[in-house]
Parts: structure tokens; C-alpha cells; sequence
């Protein structure tokens, strides 16, 4: 089971399990089943007495037996929603169709077959956004100091800085 929706998460095929089925409720005991020993016969307005067993306890049982099955019937359409292959390229539509309606799950599955694939967002552009910028712009080819311009010599350069002002 624990293949059961790979094609949610990829190219992977989706495995075929059937889910479980939902477990046979076990017979209830009838209340005329009960040893008549627990209860006096002589005076039937007399109480019971408090060690005999409240009679509301089978209704109760059922009405437990009643919601776990219709827990297990949930679950059963919710896994049917998600295992059909339609559900691999809409899986917020699915989880949607699963969770807050009632609808049964070959008409979720329906709505999920003419709904269009979800498609993936645009790829964020890789990298710092001023780096690329930068990297667009051409950048000026200073290059070394010729030997013989006076690079180093202070007069030189004075000379050069005065002649560039003028």
C-alpha cells in the first residue's frame, strides 16, 4: 500500500491495490440472551441491583460499529480519489474533491478527468538578480600601465593629473 499513490509524486506508474475492504460487524447478542440469574423474578418493581448490566449498551455498540464503518468507507473513497492516475497532475483539486465534499469517488474521479493538469510555475531565475544584471553590462578593459608612462614616479603621474584638467 505504501505505493499506492507514487503517481502523485512523479513519472512512477501507479501500482493497482484495491483498498480494503471494511471489516464484517460481529453479530450483537440479543438482551433475552442474558442468564435470568442477575435479576430477582420475585417483585418486578424491584430495582436491579448494581452489579447487572445497563440494557442501553447494545444500541450503543452498534452506533460505535456504525461510525467506525463509516470511517472506514471515508477513508476507502479519499484512497479511490487519490489512487486513480487522474489525481497525479491535480493533486490540490483532489485533496480538495476528497476532503470537503461528499461527493462519491468515481464522480470526484470524473471531475478530476476533465479538470485541465495543473502546470508547473515559472523557473526562478537562478542566482543573485544583481549579479546577472551586472553580468549583462560589458565591463571596461583597463588593462597594466605601459612601462615608460611613469606609473610609479610621482612627478609623472602630477604631471599626467595636471594635463588631464586642462
Amino acid at each position: 500500500m505504501k505505493n499506492m499513490f507514487a503517481h502523485l509524486m512523479g513519472s512512477a506508474k501507479p501500482s493497482t491495490v484495491t483498498p480494503p475492504a471494511a471489516p464484517a460487524a460481529a453479530p450483537q447478542a440479543p438482551a433475552s440472551d442474558q442468564p435470568a440469574a442477575t435479576a430477582p423474578a420475585a417483585q418486578p418493581s424491584e430495582a436491579p441491583p448494581p452489579s447487572a448490566a445497563p440494557a442501553p449498551a447494545a444500541p450503543q455498540a452498534s452506533s460505535e460499529d456504525a461510525t467506525a464503518r463509516a470511517r472506514q468507507e471515508e477513508r476507502a473513497r479519499c484512497s479511490a480519489i487519490f489512487a486513480d492516475p487522474a489525481a497525479g497532475g491535480r493533486v490540490a483539486m483532489a485533496a480538495t474533491l476528497a476532503f470537503t465534499t461528499d461527493l462519491s469517488a468515481e464522480q470526484a474521479i470524473a471531475v478530476l478527468k476533465t479538470a485541465p493538469a495543473a502546470s508547473s510555475p515559472a523557473p526562478a531565475p537562478a542566482g543573485n538578480p544583481f549579479a546577472t544584471a551586472m553580468g549583462a553590462i560589458g565591463n571596461p578593459n583597463v588593462g597594466a600601465d605601459k612601462p615608460g608612462e611613469g606609473g610609479d614616479d610621482p612627478k609623472a603621474l602630477v604631471a599626467q593629473i595636471l594635463k588631464a584638467g586642462a
